[in-house]
């Protein structure tokens, strides 16, 4: 539980993930992520789609696919509601320009490493400014999500900026 939300917040925060994750229910998943064995990637991917109340949700790895292209054919072919990529960066590049719904989870790499390194962190903002779902740092806070854009509860600011 982040500490700095009101009693207010925290309500609201809760109330948008059960929403978020009822609808969930009938979606056909995909977690798209770095599945070398062992990795905390790995881990991490394996536990999601073991939690994720979607009807199905199987597990890609990035290196899988050459391109875009190849998701948005995977994508159409298995009939995937919404892609989860994990690191903002290493899936990022596949998901920007896939014209698939998705969203992002940002790894510790992403923070503290990719982003130091202009290139990636274009890649990582094209990935973040695309994303269907976005979590703002407070719901009072919030822009208007676009058309199709979901918001999610609070949980992390990111300030390109800095």
């Amino acid at each position: 539980m982040v500490d700095w939300l009101n009693p207010t917040e925290r309500q609201e925060s809760a109330l948008g993930v059960r929403v978020a994750m009822s609808a969930l229910g009938g979606t056909r998943m995909l977690i798209l992520t770095s599945l070398r064995e062992g990795t905390g990637n790995a881990v991490t991917a394996a536990r999601l789609a073991e939690r994720i109340p979607a009807a199905h949700c199987s597990l890609l790895d990035i290196n899988a696919l050459p391109d875009a292209e190849a998701l948005r054919e995977h994508v159409c072919e298995c009939q995937i509601g919404l892609v989860l990529g994990i690191h903002a960066y290493r899936a990022g590049r596949l998901l920007v320009g896939s014209g698939v719904p998705f969203a992002i989870v940002l790894g510790g790499t992403d923070m503290n490493v990719m982003l130091h390194d202009e290139p990636k962190r274009r890649v990582m903002l094209d990935a973040i400014a695309q994303v269907m779902l976005r979590a703002p740092c407070c719901p009072r806070n919030a822009p208007a999500c676009r058309p199709g854009q979901y918001r999610a509860p609070p949980n992390i600011a990111c300030d390109p900026s800095s």
